[in-house]
């Protein structure tokens, strides 16, 4: 596998997808794209990604009063499929696994 290969995406159509985030979790990927070159869709992509891969589909507590945003994300296809896998294999929304990939993301991250 080539440096490449490694660290790049190959070509994939791009869904554009409004989807709610809890802002708790999208203050924490603003924080992240200051620190690195990136935008928020890449990683959320990234998030979407993890969880495919190591499908820790977990739903996690929030705070009552946790304030939910729609945004809109640059999705790519072939994740979005697998969402849609996971959405039929766990009976939760594709705006909660996107949350939980997210929430699973940062959470690493600590």
């Amino acid at each position: 596998m080539s440096i490449f290969e490694e660290r790049l995406w190959k070509k994939d159509k791009i869904l554009r997808r409004r989807i709610e985030i809890d802002n708790t979790l999208y203050e924490g990927l603003q924080k992240i794209v200051e620190e690195y070159d990136t935008n928020i869709s890449n990683l959320v992509n990234i998030s979407i990604e993890n969880l495919i891969k190591t499908e820790k589909v977990k739903l996690y507590e929030r705070a009552e009063d946790e304030i939910v945003e729609a945004h809109n994300f640059s999705i790519r296809e072939g994740f979005y499929r697998e969402l849609e896998k996971l959405r039929a294999k766990y009976g939760i929304s594709v705006y909660k696994l996107t949350n939980i990939a997210i929430y699973n993301a940062l959470n690493d991250r600590i």
